[in-house]
């Protein structure tokens, strides 16, 4: 909105706004009735304004003006503006560290209300790419984090990367030692002091860092020595459950 609301040309997202505001008052203690905060503006940008009656106490009961095709509750642009977002969140995933780098601290007063995140939204499911999983953790690992369960233990996974071609010449090397791994096997390798997780699409994830609940935070070879699992052992994370009745294993 920081330009004029009818201006001409094909990119534009919003078609047309139009402004409904109070009837002028006298503001910041002074006699002289002058327009709202939100009228300056509008007349500032050249914004159809509406003004509603002096003596309405409800927008319910005002009759105001309506065109045939005036916007009361479908977004007529939803798909464009949709698919705008979805660029948008893609967009700052792929570039999540140079974002954060360069990133503006939002005033609290202009903070959004929308729901917060809750532990549960960062519960892995395991049928997911490694792509996907990293990214989920990209994008709540500074909140809630993401979690997997081992051994009725919920797991915080703190630290991971996809790895690279050369990174992955070690599971191939495993599979074709012991046979192909499912989706939610892990392993510790020594030599790169990290666990393998197996994801849905034949594809893996490094985990360098955990914490496990009502534990510190610890390399993967702290996790490992805790639990007195070898080498290139396979064990397996679960999804965390969170049904009422206690049970841990999904």
């Amino acid at each position: 909105m920081q330009c004029n609301s009818e201006q001409e040309g094909s990119d534009r997202l919003v078609e047309h706004i139009e402004v409904v505001c109070p009837s002028d008052r006298p503001m910041n203690g002074g006699k002289k009735d002058e327009p709202v905060p939100v009228k300056k503006y509008a007349l500032r940008h050249d914004l159809n304004i509406f003004n509603t009656p002096s003596h309405l106490k409800s927008l319910k009961k005002w009759d105001f003006p309506v065109t045939d095709r005036f916007d009361v509750g479908v977004v007529v642009l939803a798909k464009e503006l949709g698919t705008f977002g979805a660029d948008c969140v893609l967009k700052t995933l792929r570039d999540l560290p140079q974002c954060k780098k360069t990133a503006v601290v939002q005033d609290d007063a202009k903070a959004s209300k929308a729901p917060k995140l809750t532990l549960q939204d960062g519960f892995l499911s395991l049928n997911e790419s490694a792509n996907a999983i990293f990214h989920l953790w990209q994008a709540l690992s500074n909140s809630v984090g993401v979690s997997v369960q081992f051994r009725d233990k919920v797991v915080k996974l703190i630290e991971i990367r996809l790895p690279s071609a050369d990174d992955l010449q070690s599971v191939q090397a495993d599979e074709a030692r012991n046979g192909p791994s499912t989706v939610g096997t892990f392993f510790f390798e020594k030599k790169r002091q990290a666990l393998w997780l197996r994801c849905s699409e034949d594809s893996w994830l490094l985990i360098s860092k955990l914490q496990q609940a009502d534990r510190k935070v610890g390399a993967a070879i702290d996790f490992c020595n805790g639990y007195r699992l070898k080498n290139m052992q396979r064990e397996r994370f679960k999804q965390v459950d969170v049904s009422p009745t206690g049970s841990h294993s999904k």
